[in-house]
């Protein structure tokens, strides 16, 4: 079904990625696990992009290294809620990278903050 002012790009599984005035909307539907797994094939390209922006440099620069990385990737996923942790786990089911490459992504802002 075409929604006016949507436009269905992609689907995996029950989710559904779709493009409206340059914005791109998943649609994710399922448990923690499945919703990660669709929203991770549905956006690995954009990933990519965002970490090849702002994450890969801060490696580059030595900013971010292996150990920093360790202990951002354990504060998150260690610390965080069950919820959290099955959706991570679907991310990566869905986009074969590694967990720490899921988890740094997502807590690349944070690290900002707090290196600032």
């Amino acid at each position: 079904m075409e929604i006016k002012g949507l436009h269905l790009i992609q689907e995996y599984s029950l989710g559904k990625l779709y493009e409206a005035n340059g914005f791109l909307i998943p649609v994710i539907t399922g448990s923690n696990i499945e919703m990660g797994e669709q929203y991770g094939a549905l956006m690995v390209k954009e990933m990519q992009k965002t970490y090849d922006t702002l994450v890969q440099p801060l490696i580059n620069a030595d900013v971010l290294n292996d150990l920093s990385i360790k202990l951002w990737v354990n504060r998150a996923y260690y610390g965080g809620s069950l919820r959290t942790r099955q959706f991570y786990d679907g991310v990566v089911l869905g986009s074969g990278w590694t967990l720490s490459k899921v988890v740094i992504l997502d807590q690349v802002m944070e690290f900002g903050i707090y290196t600032a």
